[in-house]
């Protein structure tokens, strides 16, 4: 390594004397009385070639795909830290930020040399540059929620804010961020960077962010010769990012308003007088639209109807909440895309559960959308994320006799609230789709009128029977019978639930009592649900037939 021919964070890699390497070899050249890598050549080796059977382009020091959505880059690693940084080892911290156990860590992890040189450089083709990025990385591993939340709003300011002005764009990036972020933080008491400054902390940032540009300076975090900010700006472009700065700092995290990435977040979050009665149109209007397309259904007519007479925010708010809900949701279960790839397949079902996690993560989440999530993982065979699942639904449910339950969940129609009916559908009914995704394959459910309901307690129970059959676990088995059992007969003795979801339940417990060879009672309870006739949507009857075969 030689660096005492090159601008800071440069060097040279010659080849040592009495090393032997053959005269052909592609990367090297002679210059001088030496031997040297070049940065040039050894990014133009694969360049005419194909990646993996893609195309690739130079692109600073990496080599990219032409949609730039990956790039490539060759380096030599030196266990050894670099003459330049010494400094840095042992400079004086008052923030006592890094650590001395971290730095020797990143010391003893040395640094990268990238096939890129100094712009302008009479030896560019041969300079290679001095990466500090496995420090880097390091440093932001050793970072507190607070520091990590500044670095993101630092991201988010460039990317939503600074870039979407065509002539200030590309001037900063985002590694010139992070540099200001490690300068600040090791300057700057620790005890400052706590969640309630958060404010403060961002405006810290900008004014710092906001000086480097006024003064043209921005020194590398380890090499403090190199000023990244010199002759960076020309006199206009940097008037004008002076301008966007104050502004921002002005404004502080209301900047992100103009965000695409915060969606109209921050409008809620500062704008805390609403006007309530325009609020309330607007829900209106949505609640007319939904009975509009809802009208060939009566029991959906009678529910939006009594929805719209009332006006409270809090209702409105949770009717909000079902119609998200309900769309991320259907969006799992209308999912058609078969993949014969491990890795494409791995990759659906994460996004898949990414969908359900965003409900089930929320306040006062709905138990029917943490049975979604159960029946998720039981379609990925997840049995004891399941079983975890389904516990937690249990023990948030009504814990009462199906005799207890008579009057509470069967009061008179005209007495029935808007309230009670919507928590009724978010808490105690499971809706699945005709060819949904998300049903269990042991169901085989053959939906006539392209939806399928289920109550929440039964299918509880049902995931948990199964769950625990493909475990091995028998004793666990039979207790979750029981429990489907008992609720199945409770609900068809009081009359709690209507024909097609008791054809639903009978289903369920008939599947179970087939799995574990008790045909009698299979055969009772398929035959309960042939005798429902038109309200049978099952394939019960086939079931029927097929059993003692």
């Amino acid at each position: 390594m030689d660096t005492d021919n090159t601008k800071p964070c440069y060097a040279l890699l010659r080849v040592p004397k009495h090393v032997p390497f053959p005269k052909d070899h592609l990367c090297l050249v002679f210059r001088g009385q030496g031997i040297f890598f070049s940065s040039q050549l050894i990014k133009l080796i694969p360049h005419g070639m194909s990646f993996l059977g893609i195309r690739l382009k130079i692109h600073g020091p990496c080599l990219t795909t032409e949609d730039d959505k990956l790039d490539v880059a060759y380096s030599f690693r030196c266990k050894h830290w670099p003459p330049q940084a010494r400094p840095w080892m042992s400079r004086p911290r008052i923030s006592h930020w890094p650590s001395t156990q971290l730095v020797l860590k990143i010391v003893s992890s040395g640094v990268l040399f990238v096939p890129i040189g100094c712009t302008g450089s009479i030896n560019e083709d041969i300079e290679w540059r001095i990466s500090f990025s496995v420090a880097e990385k390091l440093l932001i591993y050793s970072f507190n929620h607070t520091q990590l939340l500044c670095y993101g709003l630092m991201k988010l300011l460039l990317k939503d804010v600074i870039d979407k002005r065509e002539s200030l764009k590309g001037l900063l990036c985002s590694y010139f961020l992070k540099t200001l972020l490690f300068w600040l933080y090791e300057e700057s008491d620790q005890d400052v960077w706590k969640p309630g400054n958060i404010v403060l902390c961002f405006r810290a940032c900008i004014c710092r962010l906001l000086y480097c540009v006024q003064h043209s300076i921005l020194v590398h975090y380890f090499i403090t010769q190199n000023n990244f900010f010199e002759s960076r700006f020309k006199r206009n472009d940097q008037i004008k990012m002076i301008e966007l700065l104050t502004e921002v700092r002005h404004h502080g995290l209301q900047c992100f308003r103009v965000s695409g990435t915060f969606s109209g977040g921050f409008h809620t979050l500062y704008k805390s007088k609403h006007n309530s009665e325009e609020i309330h149109i607007m829900i209106r209007k949505m609640i007319y639209l939904m009975a509009d397309y809802l009208e060939k259904n009566e029991s959906c007519l009678v529910m939006t109807n009594k929805i719209s007479q009332y006006s409270g925010i809090k209702l409105a708010l949770k009717i909000i909440m079902f119609l998200w809900n309900k769309s991320n949701n259907l969006k799992v279960q209308r999912d058609k895309m078969d993949y014969f790839n491990n890795k494409l397949q791995y990759k659906r079902f994460k996004q898949q559960q990414l969908r359900l996690l965003n409900i089930s993560k929320r306040d006062n989440c709905p138990e029917a959308e943490m049975i979604f999530l159960a029946t998720l993982f039981y379609r990925h065979k997840r049995y004891q994320f399941v079983l975890e699942q389904v516990s937690y639904v249990l023990s948030r449910a009504v814990k009462t006799e199906a005799s207890a339950l008579k009057t509470s969940l069967k009061p008179e129609f005209n007495k029935i609230s808007a309230m009670f009916i919507l928590k009724f559908l978010m808490n105690y009914v499971i809706i699945f789709e005709h060819g949904s995704r998300l049903i269990p394959d042991e169901l085989e459910i053959k939906v006539s009128n392209n939806i399928f309901g289920l109550d929440i307690i039964i299918l509880a129970y049902f995931l948990k029977f199964l769950s625990n059959y493909h475990l091995g676990d028998f004793k666990s088995c039979i207790e979750s019978l029981r429990c489907l059992e008992m609720n199945t007969y409770g609900y068809y003795r009081y009359n709690l639930v209507g024909r097609v979801q008791m054809t639903s339940c009978f289903l369920c417990l008939g599947i179970a009592y087939e799995m574990i060879g008790l045909l009698d009672g299979a055969h009772e309870c398929f035959s309960t649900c042939v005798s429902f006739g038109e309200w049978n949507t099952t394939k019960a009857a086939f079931r029927l037939s097929k059993l003692y075969k």
